[in-house]
């Protein structure tokens, strides 16, 4: 049971997806349905199983309603910024609470996470060739991939190492933003549809746990 269930943790599931976890058919079917949706824990969405705390939140009124939606409208845009700045971010409670309302968007937290990986690839790289690019009178105060990326194109190589590493981490560069852009473009989308009055689908450490009396 517990393979399964630390998978719904990580986001939302088709029954494809779970059978990846190389367990028998009626023996998942009997883990999903008689133990994990009898208790609670998980419920069907479409094509997709869910935990509970990554599910659509239903709201049972206005006033709850306006609370999720501030609250989305206060921690996505820091999430935003903070996303070309992951390595070193100021506040890492609003990232890792974003971060859990976005398991409950698979395509989204899976590009997410290979963002995450390449930006740490991208930026030891970087770091790695610190001295180097401060030889070749590139800023050395790096900032991470995003802030070397501004400067790129007006570095003019005046030797073949300078070159031959420009072209280096140029490559590197280039594959990273491939992995950013369609990112980019879901962050922006769901950034529009909060604006819109959507809130965050699922849960997090900061979510508002607030009734309001007589309401």
């Amino acid at each position: 049971m517990k393979p399964v269930i630390d998978a719904l943790k990580e986001g939302k599931k088709t029954w494809s997806d779970l059978r990846k976890l190389d367990i028998p058919e009626k023996t998942l079917a009997r883990i999903l349905k008689d133990y994990l949706e009898y208790f609670g824990l998980v419920r069907k969405e479409g094509n997709f199983w869910v935990w509970q705390e990554n599910a659509r939140v239903v709201f049972s009124s206005k006033d709850e309603y306006d609370l999720a939606l501030e609250h989305s409208k206060k921690v996505f845009p820091p999430f935003k910024q903070m996303l070309q700045y992951s390595a070193h971010y100021k506040d890492p409670t609003v990232y890792l609470a974003v971060r859990e309302h976005l398991k409950s968007y698979p395509e989204i937290i899976r590009r997410l996470k290979k963002f995450e990986k390449a930006f740490a690839g991208l930026n030891e790289k970087l770091v790695q060739n610190k001295e180097m690019l401060a030889q070749h009178r590139v800023n050395a105060e790096l900032g991470g991939p995003f802030r070397f990326s501004a400067f790129y194109d007006e570095w003019n190589p005046a030797t073949s190492k300078e070159s031959e590493l420009k072209d280096k981490l140029g490559k590197e560069l280039k594959s990273f933003l491939d992995i950013y852009r369609p990112l980019a473009g879901d962050i922006s989308l769901l950034e529009l549809k909060i604006e819109m009055g959507q809130p965050l689908e699922g849960a997090c450490s900061l979510c508002p746990k607030v009734k309001i009396a007589g309401r």
